[in-house]
């Protein structure tokens, strides 16, 4: 489903008090959501290049994407869906 390569430029547990995650458009009314991630999709041409808002359950597996234009769109909506604050933000210690 992706287009080009992926890196992953930061990851949050979420707090205790945020759970559970209510996600509108999903098929469930809440997911398991333990923490999230945002990976850079680079894409064969800058048009093609997005920040995807990944939602994690506990193990790990993915539950829900949602791509963004920007890092700082993805990290607002973050805010906005999840409540996670952009000092909660955690780099991956990726290079890149």
């Amino acid at each position: 489903m992706t287009d080009g390569e992926l890196e992953v430029v930061s990851r949050v547990d979420l707090r205790h008090e945020l759970l559970p995650v209510a996600v509108f458009g999903s098929d469930a009314e809440e997911l398991d959501v333990r923490s999230a991630r945002i990976v850079h999709v680079a894409g064969s041409s800058p048009q093609c290049e997005r920040f995807c808002l990944e939602l994690l359950d506990e193990g790990g597996h993915l539950l829900e994407s949602l791509a963004f234009e920007t890092l700082a769109i993805a990290t607002d909506q973050a805010l906005a869906v999840l409540g996670v604050e952009p000092t909660e933000w955690a780099s991956a210690g990726l290079s890149g």
